[in-house]
């Protein structure tokens, strides 16, 4: 039998995995964006130490060399996808349920041990 439309929508989302935690996601992104910046931040001043210039505005633009384009956009890429990684898996590991619904360092599959282990 099925149920009406408004029993089945206080029972759960009609698409598992695609509703709820929304205090979560809010904060992964906001976590994930800071984390973005404060990287790009640091990534322009070593690289303004590393080669005494201001790092490319625009890549496309045709003073700048394909070489140095590509090796700004590489270490770009590299530094705020490396930042964004690690703090959102520092926030899982701290927060874990909170954020995403897993058990993150309160469950059973803490740093260097076997989820299968009792």
């Amino acid at each position: 039998m099925m149920l009406p439309t408004t029993q089945r929508l206080q029972e759960g989302t009609a698409m598992p995995g695609k509703g709820g935690d929304y205090g979560g996601k809010a904060v992964s992104t906001m976590a994930g964006a800071a984390a973005a910046f404060l990287a790009r931040k640091a990534i322009v001043f070593a690289w303004t130490k590393a080669t005494g210039r201001e790092p490319p505005g625009k890549a496309e633009d045709p003073d700048v060399s394909l070489g140095e384009a590509l090796a700004w956009t590489v270490a770009l890429a590299i530094g705020v996808g490396v930042a964004r990684v690690l703090t959102l898996r520092l926030l899982t590991r701290r927060f874990g349920r909170e954020l995403t619904g897993t058990a993150g360092a309160a469950g059973p599959a803490k740093l260097g041990e076997r989820a299968d282990r009792g």
